[in-house]
């Protein structure tokens, strides 16, 4: 069934598709937001219904018309705010109860949560790059590769024109990431 054409069941009201999106994605998620945020399996269930009650009353709304990605990234990406969501009100609980050790443990996963924010900011930023700069960016940053490969593989005048480009891209996406 296509993405969209689960998407009309649910507005329909067709308990049975919403029944089968909730049993395929439940234990792909819970691993996912255990593994990513901590969370216990417990928490990890809660927050993974809560995210199917958003995505079902996000198409019963209207809110949710036409996807432009596939289903799972969509409930995915409601599920991802509905555990920050949890870890901020559940940091603020244990601050109030004073259990410090859990508290910190809140601050570690508000950093990671705030660096992956950055990162995703970042990887925006990368994708407005010309293709040439993202080959060159990830030849050298993610590829490891020396830069005498880089110029023979993207057929540059020399290691000093390579590096001089590589020097460009990085201003570009400063300027783009900084704005």
């Amino acid at each position: 069934m296509g993405k969209q054409n689960l998407v009309e069941q649910i507005r329909k009201g067709n308990d049975a598709t919403l029944g089968e999106l909730y049993a395929e994605y439940r234990e792909e998620f819970v691993l996912w937001s255990r593994k990513s945020y901590g969370l216990s399996h417990e928490n990890a269930i809660e927050v993974y219904q809560q995210s199917i009650v958003s995505l079902y009353e996000n198409a019963v709304s209207g809110k949710l018309n036409q996807l432009s990605s596939e289903l799972k990234t969509y409930l995915f990406g409601i599920g991802k705010n509905k555990v920050r969501e949890h870890i901020r009100k559940h940091k603020k609980e244990l601050q109030i109860a004073g259990h410090n050790s859990e508290v910190e443990n809140g601050q570690e996963i508000e950093e990671k949560i705030e660096k992956e924010k950055k990162l995703e900011a970042l990887s925006r930023s990368f994708k407005k790059l010309s293709d040439g700069c993202q080959k060159l960016l990830q030849m050298f940053y993610y590829q490891n590769l020396r830069m005498d490969d880089i110029v023979e593989q993207l057929g540059y005048k020399n290691s000093s024109t390579a590096k001089n480009q590589k020097y460009k891209c990085m201003q570009q996406l400063r300027k783009i990431h900084l704005g």
